[in-house]
């Protein structure tokens, strides 16, 4: 099983020094007190994520055979990949469910892009982090246990699972 590693410290840098490489070290220089904290270890489907503790981080596997896909958010840069589901047994079909671990308003936000739904959160909740927790069942269970509300449905291309691993980089979502 591969590991992906998340790190600023040492973020990887294309020999024509491209724009990535530049970003990734001011976000280190700029930040450099909150890279001290613990960093931490998560598997999502067959892949295990290591990342700086203070980093927000979803894995959302759906029901039936679809690829879970995680996602961790320091600092404004997003992560995300997918990798290979966990095999189920013949007649167990794999229920949906998400791990969550990290500030609420960010969560919303990977919640909403991996349902297609608007995600509320309430005035209450915005300012809190969670603590990693796994909820299984359908998303208004989900969202209901987690205290937020959910909205209509997400106008707009149906995304293209990917068909292997694989990893994107968003950087100031």
């Amino acid at each position: 099983m591969a590991a992906v590693v998340l790190q600023f410290r040492h973020a990887p840098c294309l020999p024509n020094g491209s724009r990535a490489c530049s970003i990734a070290r001011g976000r280190h220089d700029e930040g450099s007190k909150k890279m001290a904290a613990a960093e931490k270890s998560q598997t999502c489907g067959s892949k295990t994520i290591r990342y700086p503790g203070d980093c927000t981080y979803s894995c959302v596997c759906p029901g039936g055979s679809g690829p879970c896909t995680w996602t961790v958010e320091c600092g404004g840069t997003v992560f995300t990949g997918t990798g290979l589901t966990v095999s189920t047994t013949p007649g167990h079909p794999k229920v949906p469910h998400v791990t969550l671990d990290g500030d609420i308003s960010v969560l919303s936000k990977t919640l909403q892009e991996a349902w297609k739904r608007r995600v509320i959160v309430p005035a209450n909740l915005r300012d809190q982090r969670i603590r990693k927790r796994t909820f299984r069942g359908t998303p208004e269970e989900i969202a209901d246990a987690l205290g937020l509300q959910l909205g209509p449905k997400i106008k707009g291309k149906k995304a293209k699972s990917p068909k292997g691993d694989s990893v994107s980089i968003k950087f100031g979502r």
